[in-house]
């Protein structure tokens, strides 16, 4: 038997890096947004720190500047505290010590390149021992060489032509959504197509993609589940809750939980997963979070594009419907229907979903015997192929999720259709502007009743107009002491930018249509 020969080992050599360049670089950014900026142009990514401490606070600078929050040494430390991962780098005052002894902010740039460098230089040594490691396990060398210089086909890359016969003699009738089912049994997801899910944290955007997986598992379809953002206990926690038995989620979901940039060998065998499971749904959790490990600029078209190309589109090209989990800016004056970052975040996909809190869902604690509810409004902002738009409540409002906590730790999930609109769509636009306006100048949230007496109007017009702002994402609804609904402002209606229905003139309420209240200082 001829032995293959011992493998040649690089015991005792430091792979490339600098930790004084790292340090550097996460002090400029604790100090200076402008230092990130730089870093993004140079494609830094969390993954090029060779300390894993210093990729940890990165994640946690990347996390608030998509998110337009203030960045320093106390909001990093909060939001390290918020994911569980403070202790992984220190303390508060770390990240101050960090700040402190920054040479130069301004020379970001280049502790930015040297990083990014160093990083290279290690992908390049790990490729090479990949590639080494492939001869030594007697792959043919021949298909080593065809794979590293042409790893797909011209028909792979899409230039080669289309077979339109077999279009012409297939079935044209327009794709219709199979998946997440709505509690009347229409559906959100299409087969084959990628989705887009976005909002705020704590709008329930992750429980209704788990929601979705639930009904896949329970049906006996496998599901997969790319996780950048979160942990395999929290999701495996979700999913128990919503009912899926142990036994089920273990034969029907494929969770990975990627820690590196998705290289030529691991995209190879995440196909040849995909092909043998064939899930019918898969979950991409963290579009922010999984730009940011391959070191793709957020706001740069091109990178948005790249991405796409290397993972949604590649799963989507085997089957699964595809649903990308992203987040929205907290700034509603810089949100994109797409979620945070580029245009072609929107342009890329085929159907978006915004979901808004309305009531925020939280834990039953100990000893409480009363179960909680939490509830999302969800609107589709584009619908390529147009079947969910088809049943949507004024072609935008498809549902309201509906999530409820009881004390054993159980989960409820349902979607209900949402409200459309009075027989003849009479839109009070003027009273819906006013109301708008009187939430926004407001310094807290107000009741309905509050409302009424700020606004000129009949009653029922007034309901109505608050209803629709309500249902439009104009206005958010919260829980208030003793039950009380507030409501509060998300953005501005205008009245003008509604190419809908005008409203009819408004009628000078009753004299009982008025009441004093102490939010808004008297009478308007």
């Amino acid at each position: 038997m001829t032995m293959a020969p011992e493998r040649p080992t690089t015991y005792g050599r430091v792979p490339p890096h600098n930790l004084e360049a790292e340090e550097s670089l996460v002090g400029a950014a604790l100090l200076s947004r402008d230092a990130i900026t730089k870093a993004l142009d140079a494609h830094v990514s969390e993954t090029d720190f060779y300390k894993p401490a210093h990729g940890t606070i990165w994640r946690a600078l990347l996390a608030l500047f998509a998110d337009d929050q203030p960045i320093d040494p106390v909001t990093v430390a909060a939001q390290l505290r918020h994911t569980n991962d403070l202790g992984k780098v220190g303390d508060r005052g770390t990240l101050a010590e960090l700040a402190a002894n920054v040479p130069a902010s301004a020379n970001a740039g280049f502790y930015a390149k040297v990083v990014h460098d160093t990083a290279t230089e290690r992908k390049v040594l790990s490729l090479t021992a990949a590639i080494e490691q492939r001869i030594y396990d007697n792959q043919s060398a021949d298909d080593l060489i065809e794979q590293l210089t042409h790893p797909r086909t011209t028909e792979a890359h899409g230039w080669g032509p289309v077979d339109l016969a077999k279009i012409i003699g297939g079935n044209l009738q327009p794709p219709e959504p199979s998946i997440l089912e709505r509690d009347d049994h229409r559906h959100f997801f299409y087969a084959g197509r990628i989705h887009s899910v976005n909002g705020e944290s704590e709008s329930l955007k992750s429980w209704l993609a788990l929601h979705a997986c639930a009904q896949q598992i329970a049906a006996g379809n496998d599901v997969l589940y790319l996780d950048f953002e979160d942990t395999p206990e929290s999701i495996l926690g979700r999913l128990l809750a919503l009912g899926v038995a142990g036994d089920d989620l273990l034969a029907g979901l494929v969770y990975i939980r990627p820690e590196q940039p998705l290289d030529v060998a691991a995209g190879s065998n995440l196909e040849r997963l995909i092909t043998k499971r064939d899930p019918a749904l898969a979950v991409v959790d963290g579009v922010t979070e999984a730009m940011s490990l391959e070191g793709y600029d957020l706001l740069d078209n091109a990178d948005i594009a790249s991405w796409l190309d290397k993972l949604p589109r590649r799963i989507r090209n085997l089957g699964p419907a595809v649903v990308l989990i992203d987040h929205v800016p907290k700034n509603t004056e810089n949100r994109r229907r797409g979620g945070i970052g580029g245009q072609h975040k929107l342009a890329g996909i085929d159907v978006s979903y915004l979901v808004e809190s309305i009531i925020p869902l939280a834990r039953v604690a100990p000893g409480d015997s009363d179960p909680h509810t939490g509830t999302s409004r969800i609107t589709v902002e584009k619908d390529r192929p147009g079947g969910v738009r088809a049943f949507a409540a004024n072609r935008k409002h498809v549902g309201e999720l509906a999530l409820t906590a009881y004390p054993d730790g159980g989960v409820t999930a349902h979607i209900t259709p949402a409200t459309e609109l009075p027989e003849g769509g009479f839109r009070p636009t003027l009273l819906m502007e006013r109301m708008s306006d009187a939430l926004a100048k407001s310094k807290a949230p107000l009741t309905k009743r509050a409302l009424r007496a700020a606004v000129k109007g009949k009653s029922e017009a007034k309901d109505l107009a608050l209803e629709l702002l309500v249902g439009e994402g104009y206005v958010t609804v919260e829980a208030g002491a003793r039950g009380a609904q507030l409501h509060r402002s998300v953005r501005p209606y205008r009245a003008k930018d509604d190419d809908r229905q005008q409203e009819l003139l408004d009628e000078e309420p009753p004299d009982d249509d008025w009441t004093d209240d102490p939010v808004l200082g008297g009478s308007p």
